[in-house]
């Protein structure tokens, strides 16, 4: 019995302490605009929950697009295959419309529970927009903000 467990509890522990394995953000089409898709794939270790909250960062202002949970396994100590989600979050109409020229940011935050009164770091996945001088911007105050939106990923 030994020799059958002893690697199944390494093994747990390994899972215990590295519990993202990884996390992907990626943006369909490469720009971020009303009707764009904003997805997130995610695999973890299984042997708990994990809380994906996928938000759109400029200046001060931060709103949460998405958040997800990836269960865990049943019984997550013993089972040692990965769990893989993917969301698929579709950037609604006036969801974009506080957004102004400049910098921002689309971050994908997977964090995973406490085991043996230890909480690991959460594993973050960062793209990085520019959104360009619009229209909006020699309009006079008062007036509505611009009806599309678009904000293009940088690389590198």
């Amino acid at each position: 019995m030994l020799v059958l467990w002893a690697p199944l509890a390494l093994f747990s522990g390994y899972r215990a302490i590295v519990q993202v394995y990884s996390v992907e953000l990626r943006l369909s089409p490469p720009a971020l605009q009303e009707g764009a898709t904003v997805i997130a794939a995610v695999r973890t270790s299984g042997r708990t929950h994990v809380e994906v909250v996928v938000e759109l960062i400029q200046e001060h202002r931060v709103d949460t697009l998405a958040a997800f949970l990836v269960r865990s396994n049943r019984p997550a100590a013993v089972d040692p295959r990965t769990r893989s989600e993917v969301l698929r979050h579709v950037v609604q109409p006036g969801a974009l419309a506080h957004l102004r020229s400049g910098r921002a940011i689309v971050r994908a935050t997977a964090t995973g529970r406490s085991q043996w009164m230890r909480t690991p770091p959460p594993t973050v996945r960062e793209l990085r927009l520019l959104c360009p001088e619009s229209s909006a911007a020699v309009k006079p105050a008062g007036s509505p903000p611009p009806v599309s939106i678009v904000c293009l990923q940088q690389h590198g």
